[in-house]
């Protein structure tokens, strides 16, 4: 689908379509002409989470905050106040608002591909369905799918190297790794795990994205609680 089909389903303009595939709230690719395209099972995933509401939407800065926050790391990049509201937000809000406020805080890019080996998740941090087994190991050996961060600079060259094709309904996801500090593991941690499930193609992942999230702000509301 182009542009201007998807700007007359969405009631939009032509530019404003362009421009959420071009953030990743639209999966879609790019063209050598610089024209956008995605596939009609993408827009109407992305019309059923508007039809869900839109929900509280957070800066990426203050998402990535909320995410380290519910791991136990604390967001030491944010001012106090900022860090205070952050607290509120996931005392307040359920795992579905929570998962859905930080799904667009960096830039996606969705691939198809036969290879999956050791090599293509070389340089990239682990996430997603690619480290769920952390959180739940039966469904460890579910996935054949590679979802990894890395720089904005490296998505495309990566892509390349392993011979990855660009689709609007890959399996394969690749993050930019907008993180406002360094982070040189190579696994995320669990509350962003749990939160990128939610861009699995898997209906299933989707699920599990809310009930991890929800499992791992218990955990944080108890450790709140003997803290307060």
């Amino acid at each position: 689908m182009s542009s201007r089909e998807v700007a007359a389903r969405l009631k939009v303009s032509a530019r404003q379509a362009s421009e959420l595939m071009r953030a990743g709230a639209l999966p879609g690719r790019r063209l050598p002409s610089g024209a956008w395209l995605t596939t009609a099972d993408a827009l109407e995933r992305y019309c059923a989470q508007q039809r869900r509401g839109r929900g509280r939407r957070l800066s990426p800065a203050t998402a990535w905050g909320v995410l380290w926050e519910l791991s136990g790391l604390g967001c030491s990049w944010l001012p106090r106040a900022t860090r205070s509201r952050v607290r509120d937000f996931i005392e307040a809000a359920s795992a579905e608002e929570i998962v859905r406020a930080v799904a667009t805080r960096t830039r996606t890019h969705r691939f198809t591909s036969a290879r999956i080996d050791t090599h293509v998740r070389r340089d990239l941090v682990r996430t997603g369905v690619s480290a769920v087994h952390r959180l739940t190991p039966t469904r460890s050996r579910v996935h054949k799918v590679v979802m990894g961060y890395t720089t904005e600079e490296k998505v495309e060259a990566h892509a390349r190297e392993v011979d990855w094709t660009p689709h609007a309904d890959g399996e394969h996801v690749l993050f930019e790794l907008n993180l406002p500090i360094p982070f040189l593991a190579k696994r995320m941690p669990d509350a962003v795990v749990a939160a990128d499930l939610i861009h699995s193609v898997d209906a299933r992942d989707r699920m599990l994205a809310v009930t991890e999230t929800d499992r791992i702000r218990a955990i944080w509301l108890r450790r709140r609680a003997r803290t307060c």
